[in-house]
This record gives structure tokens, sequence and C-alpha cells, in this order.
């Protein structure tokens, strides 16, 4: 099954917002203006990232897509997984933190539907082949 998250746009936008008004500015041309042009890409970069969880019969993969291409894919066997701790992640929202044997950990948390979490609990109990 394939799970979807994306980045909260909000902010995203609201510092957009906020850097190219300040650079409108005719004082602030001089100053850090490739820093603020930096900034703005990096923020749109950020609006079109979206990330990508497969659950299949004895992987899982994690990739981070920029609009639909893909830039970082991470491929994980059941015998890869050390671990899975829940915890809440703000006022409403659960997440999931798997812990690998070697690596950097997979932070899995606003993904639709919200059935990824007893999935990823499913997926690390079964058996190993």
């Amino acid at each position: 099954m394939i799970y979807r998250a994306k980045n909260e746009i909000t902010p995203l936008i609201m510092a957009v917002v906020i850097t190219l008004t300040t650079i409108s500015f005719p004082i602030v041309w001089g100053t850090f203006l490739y820093a603020r042009i930096a900034f703005i890409l990096v923020m749109i970069v950020a609006l079109g990232t979206r990330y990508e969880i497969r659950l299949e019969r004895d992987t899982l993969s994690y990739s981070i897509l920029f609009v639909t291409f893909p830039y970082y894919t991470k491929r994980v066997t059941r015998g890869e997984i050390l671990c899975l701790t829940r915890k809440r992640v703000g006022w409403k929202e659960e997440g999931t933190k798997i812990t690998l044997r070697k690596g950097i950990g997979i932070r899995v948390y606003g993904f639709r539907p919200h059935s990824i979490h007893e999935d990823l609990a499913r997926f690390h109990k079964e058996p190993k082949e």
C-alpha cells in the first residue's frame, strides 16, 4: 500500500511572502540580497516536496519527491528494522519513529491514510524470512 504526506504549506508561504516584501524595499538591495533569494528558492523547493512510503511484502520503501521526481529513496527490509516507537507529534497528530540497525531512522507522521501506524506495526511483527 502507498502512503503519502506533504509539508505544511501555510508557514512556508508566509515566509516567502515576508521575504518578498522585504526585498522590495530599496534599502535592502545591498544587504543579504543573495541570501534572501536563496531562501526563497529553498522555500519554493520545500513547497513542492512530497513524501511517500510504500509497504510491500518484505520491504518498506521511503521516498522524498519533488513534485513527481524522486530525489531520495531508501529501501528497508524487515530484518533491518530494530524497533518502532509511537509518539504524539503536537496535540492531534500521532507519529512513528522507525529505528534501523544501520543508518538514520525514518520519522513517519502526517501520512494519509492514518492507518499507516497500525500497518507498520503489523509489518514489523510479521515473521522475518
